[in-house]
């Protein structure tokens, strides 16, 4: 992963989890193994709303990453990622 980079945080296991797993952000910095990550929506934590956190790069997984799919599956997850990505252009700028 590097800078510019849309993420996704995917570890159920976290104790942050129940406030950000499946949120989607773009890396602004990487040190460390940690990154800061803008998200791409506001996300609650406790009672309030963050844009950004720090996190350790473990934490997240890069969304158009196809895992153990067949060809169709993986064509299909493609174009559904291009057009997630095309709806979050206007309010979260990432490098493709």
């Amino acid at each position: 992963m590097k800078v510019g980079d849309l993420v996704q945080w995917t570890n159920a296991e976290s104790r942050y989890a129940k406030w950000f797993y499946s949120q989607l952000g773009v890396i602004e910095s990487i040190n460390n193994g940690h990154c800061r990550v803008k998200w791409c929506f506001p996300v609650k934590y406790y009672d309030s709303w963050t844009t950004s956190s720090d996190f350790g790069l473990s934490n997240f997984s890069k969304p158009n990453e196809p895992g153990q799919q067949s060809h169709e599956e993986e064509q299909q997850t493609e174009e559904d990622s291009t057009a997630v990505i095309t709806k979050l252009d206007s309010s979260c700028s990432f490098s493709a």
